[in-house]
């Protein structure tokens, strides 16, 4: 069929080719004449050379549709057969193609698709709901579910200025309204939304080179893994690549009109932006393409670029609005920056030594605390981020050389075959998922025909190098900071329909048997494979381990302490520096009362860092609940060493020396706690109890009275104020009736006081002379003198 479709097109031209299609079909469609025909001529190739039929133009639904009868191969069989459209356009409408038949067919070939797409995502969905991490979040997507609860709750502006891109949380907070904190509503949604991606990716390619190379890009999109995967997240991947593909679509379709509908895809664009921020430099890319190679385009310019700017009117005014500064979307630009552009990084997401070294570590507080810090007061948003981007342009300008090898270093990560982590690991976590271990296309596939496909490109003129600006503009929003599979994984898609153009040139070169074409095109994909297959990921090993201990903590989350600890010890077989993972072992064998084993643990965390205070920290509570009261009190001194500023750190050295019987060590050392935070229920709590334990009654009560005042909506302050009131009464009334020498009811008193503050009751009565025998008599359940047991 391909070879005498060929031959047709040779001697009469594309009309000609389509009607003797048409006619062994029986269901001819008369194609619009083309100018020669209109004004008489002789038909032939001007028909062509004036078309620009959209996308599915071509397709029609087989003869037997008036039946009711679908056949889903005719209709892919038919797009396989339409032409690359050229990029003149019709002087008119094509009546035909908006006939009652056009559009049955699109809708027809879209629901086959999008069905077949969206029933590879139930099957992952289906076995991914028997994984712990279904339910465990953390890091961004912690913070994403934590910010839609708030707007699930009514709290549609925040206090300060964005700190992440709002589209996402905004959506999720829109789903909790409607369904509650359902996350596999989420993910169904999000699945939803890459099925329809996976639709688009088949219009893009079709429109631009064809119903092969459309099938091939759906079928490519289709293996990917990794797009199931990041939409199994309760992340912003899945809108971002989504928003991006509409936008991309918006945009050809308006520059195939000349302009027309050029304000729909700015907004899109817009808006895409605000999901995904890196999404933000496609924008001057496609209005420089639209100045220089789309003449009669370039009236919707400014429609465009009003359009952008109006999807990023909201999130400006908001910030405005709250914090007085121009902010177009969030203001944790600059810390991301200097993530991705100091001293210490390889190109991926490396935590700085200032930041504690570990992911957990880096968050709006860190950034803000530390500048803070460093410039001795408060700052606004904008300026958190200008003293991060300061601090990286230091880098920049006292090492030139280090930051050009780190910007080649990035670019080669970037177009590499690994799927580097940040938060999730995509390489890791396939292999816990059978539909994952069976996705047959890996990245480094698709970007290796991609750069052939690219190569292609500048053989003819069209519309494709639009695909090539939007990679390489998100290669330069993600190469700006630093590189992870998830930032890009809104160029994706582009870079499976290049790779799909390819496949397409070399199924076209081998049907015809151009085989010095096939053997160039081959030469070039191997050539180019090797460079994307370069191992120059560095920090796997780090990564696996880190995954490791997620699964560790999402199976402790779930109750399962056995596999917790399974894979806690299996990351740290595999990274033994891995400070999370002893620390996260630590907390395990803690909660389990294994208190030496939890204390072996916590000191191997301190000594492969020495300056976290929560390892030492930690270490003295464990070794304080093993009986080592000295070990303990010298292992807080050193977190409160590393960490002036940890009021928990000062709370348990009062607490240990507090149990140790040197309390006015302990009385100041929570008074340092509450000056650190004046809030710290606990430390105040601990103070009050401390004074009680001495017998100064009104002391205590007027300690847990300051707590109150400092949390007046926290119900355990109050009613410890209550109870502790009621117990000092009590403990009068004890010490009164043994003075008087009446055992029984100073023995009852006594009780009732200790049925409200056991501990501190206990260890004021057994410094008592009158009361220490009493309360021994209840200890055994002896009487108690007159009145009986109490």
């Amino acid at each position: 069929m391909h070879l005498r479709r060929q031959k047709l097109e040779a001697t009469t031209g594309f009309a000609g080719c389509q009607r003797k299609i048409e006619k062994n079909r029986s269901s001819f469609i008369p194609t619009r004449p083309g100018p020669a025909q209109e004004t008489g001529g002789k038909e032939g190739t001007a028909g062509m050379a004036l078309s620009d039929p959209h996308p599915f133009d071509m397709i029609r639904l087989p003869a037997s549709e008036s039946t009711g009868i679908f056949d889903p191969y005719l209709l892919v069989r038919q797009a396989l057969l339409s032409e690359r459209p050229s990029r003149a356009r019709r002087p008119g409408p094509d009546r035909h193609a908006e006939g009652p038949r056009a559009p049955m067919g699109r809708r027809y070939l879209y629901l086959l698709l999008f069905g077949i797409a969206l029933g590879l995502r139930l099957l992952f969905l289906l076995e991914a709901m028997d994984s712990p991490l279904f339910d465990y979040l953390y890091l961004d997507a912690k913070s994403y579910d934590a910010w839609g609860m708030e707007v699930a709750g009514g709290q549609l502006v925040r206090g300060e200025a964005f700190h992440m891109a709002p589209v996402y949380p905004y959506l999720l907070g829109a789903v909790y309204r409607v369904f509650g904190h359902n996350l596999l509503i989420v993910r169904v949604l999000q699945h939803l939304l890459g099925a329809a991606s996976a639709v688009l990716v088949f219009a893009i390619a079709r429109r631009l080179f064809g119903g092969t190379a459309g099938v091939l890009a759906y079928l490519l999109a289709l293996g990917y893994g990794s797009f199931l995967y990041f939409e199994g997240q309760v992340l912003s991947s899945a809108l971002g690549v989504f928003l991006g593909l509409l936008a991309l679509d918006s945009l050809l379709r308006a520059l195939a009109r000349s302009g027309r509908g050029l304000l729909s895809a700015g907004l899109l664009l817009g808006l895409g932006s605000v999901a995904r921020p890196n999404l933000l430099l496609f924008a001057p890319a496609a209005v420089l393409w639209i100045l220089l190679r789309e003449p009669a385009a370039r009236r919707g310019t400014l429609a465009f670029l009003a359009g952008f700017g109006l999807a990023l009117l909201p999130t400006t005014l908001h910030n405005f609005v709250v914090s007085g500064e121009i902010i177009p979307i969030s203001s944790h630009g600059g810390v991301s920056f200097y993530l991705g552009n100091n001293p210490y990084t390889t190109g991926t997401y490396v935590p700085p030594p200032e930041f504690g070294g570990t992911p957990e570590a880096i968050d709006l507080h860190d950034s803000r605390r530390l500048a803070e810090r460093e410039l001795g007061r408060a700052l606004s948003p904008s300026e958190i981020s200008a003293y991060w981007y300061r601090k990286s342009f230091e880098f920049v300008r006292e090492h030139p050389l280090r930051f050009a090898g780190l910007l080649a270093r990035k670019t080669a990560l970037y177009f590499n075959a690994d799927e580097i982590p940040l938060d999730v690991n995509y390489a890791f976590d396939r292999r816990l998922y059978a539909v994952l271990r069976w996705s047959p296309f890996a990245f480094g596939l698709l970007l290796s025909l991609a750069a052939v496909g690219t190569a292609l490109l500048f053989r003819a003129r069209g519309r494709g190098g639009v695909l090539v600006l939007y990679v390489l503009a998100n290669a330069a929003s993600v190469i700006a900071f630093f590189v992870c599979a998830r930032y890009r994984q809104t160029a994706v898609p582009a870079v499976a329909i290049l790779a799909a153009l390819a496949l397409a040139r070399a199924g076209a070169a081998a049907r015809e048997k151009r085989w010095k074409g096939l053997a160039a095109i081959a030469a070039a994909f191997l050539v180019v494979s090797v460079p994307v297959h370069l191992d120059l990921y560095r920090g796997r090993e780090t990564s696996e381990a880190r995954s490791r201990l997620v699964l560790g903590r999402a199976y402790a989350s779930v109750g399962d302490r056995a596999r917790a600890e399974e894979w806690y010890r299996e990351a740290i077989r595999s990274a033994p520096g891995n400070v999370d993972a002893h620390m996260n072992l630590g907390l395990l064998l803690y909660e389990t009362k294994r208190f030496r084993e939890a204390a072996d643990s916590f000191a191997e965390a301190a000594r492969l860092a020495p300056a976290f205070a929560g390892a030492w920290n930690n270490l003295g509570n464990a070794l304080r609940e093993s009986g080592e009261t000295d070990r303990a009190i010298e292992a807080i001194r050193e977190a409160t060493e590393a960490d002036t500023a940890y009021a928990g750190a000062y709370n348990n050295l009062g607490f240990t020396l507090a149990s140790a019987g040197r309390p006015a060590e302990a009385e100041a050392a929570y008074r340092r706690a509450i000056r650190i935070e004046p809030s710290s229920a606990l430390s105040w709590a601990n103070l009050s109890d401390l004074q009680f334990r001495q017998g100064t009654f009104g002391e205590a009560i007027r300690t847990i009275e300051a707590a109150e005042r400092a949390n007046p909506a926290d119900p355990a302050v109050r009613w410890k104020r209550e109870s502790m009131t009621r117990a000092a009464a009590l403990c009068g009334a004890a010490r009164e009736a043994a003075g008087r020498g009446d055992a029984g009811g100073a023995a009852r008193a006594l009780a009732e006081a200790l049925a409200e503050r056991g501990a501190p009751v206990a260890a004021w009565a057994e410094g008592d002379e009158a009361l220490g025998p009493i309360l021994a008599r209840l200890a055994l359940g002896a009487p108690s003198g007159r009145g009986g047991t109490p």
